[in-house]
């Protein structure tokens, strides 16, 4: 969990009240990297990495023993009506949060979101700024 501890690290740094990750079928590996584990996941998954050091997962029920829940709080869905029920109280308060995503395309390394689900973000009254300082500072630092 030293990447969580590093991303949560930066966001205090930051202005953002979150870190949204976003995943499905493995399709972006900057959340697994967070994460610092890769298992088997086959519906959507959501990780809130919290300004205030919370970090809570969105995950379908099916999947929901395969993911550590060591420093997580794991949340289970059971179909698309809950997960966005869940995903809106999750995200209520919160006015800024980051996403693996890149305006204009600019920075395709962290542009992992689909615009999809995207605008389902934004639809919760929440600006979605991308994730790349996030995670240059959680993921690309040098050790000794």
């Amino acid at each position: 969990m030293h990447k969580l501890t590093q991303a949560h690290q930066a966001l205090a740094e930051g202005d953002l009240d979150g870190w949204l990750l976003y995943d499905f079928r493995h399709s972006n590996p900057l959340f697994w990297q967070v994460l610092g584990v890769s298992t088997h996941s086959t519906r959507r998954v959501f990780l809130l990495l919290a300004r205030d050091g919370a970090s809570t997962m969105l995950v379908h029920q099916v999947d929901a023993g395969h993911f550590p829940g060591e420093g997580l709080t794991i949340r289970p869905y059971q179909h698309l009506d809950d997960l966005l029920a869940q995903l809106r109280e999750l995200l209520r308060g919160a006015r800024r949060v980051a996403m693996e995503y890149s305006p204009l395309g600019a920075l395709p390394a962290v542009s992992y979101v689909d615009a999809g689900t995207f605008e389902l973000v934004r639809s919760l009254g929440v600006e979605v700024v991308s994730s790349a300082e996030l995670a240059q500072a959680a993921l690309c630092r040098l050790t000794p």
